[in-house]
């Protein structure tokens, strides 16, 4: 993907990535790949990096075949008011330690 920035467009917001405009964004997974692996919640980024508003939503009111990068265009940070979002699953934190599962040594 190319990153270069355009000037703006006709509706006033700035045109995301160069690859973008020529309708070659990136596809992210499904809605139903993403509740496959057992996740439920969205992560949403402002795209924005000086604002980094950011926020947890839950992805139940969505249908499976919908990508997150179907979503990402369809947000508008309601901090700054840019429009587009990067979207991510909310995967649970990492444990870290044991499993619960004691090994056995053998001497």
């Amino acid at each position: 993907m190319i990153w270069a920035f355009a000037g703006p467009t006709s509706s006033g917001f700035p045109p995301r990535l160069i690859g973008e405009i020529w309708g070659m964004r990136e596809q992210k997974i499904t809605l139903g790949e993403m509740r496959q692996s057992g996740v439920h919640g969205l992560l949403i980024y402002c795209s924005d990096y000086r604002c980094s508003h950011h926020l947890k939503i839950s992805a139940d009111a969505w249908p499976d075949e919908v990508r997150l990068s179907d979503l990402e265009p369809r947000f508008v940070c309601k901090a700054c008011g840019t429009r587009g979002a990067d979207i991510r699953p909310n995967f649970a934190p990492a444990r870290m330690g044991t499993s619960g599962v004691q090994k056995e040594y053998r001497s």
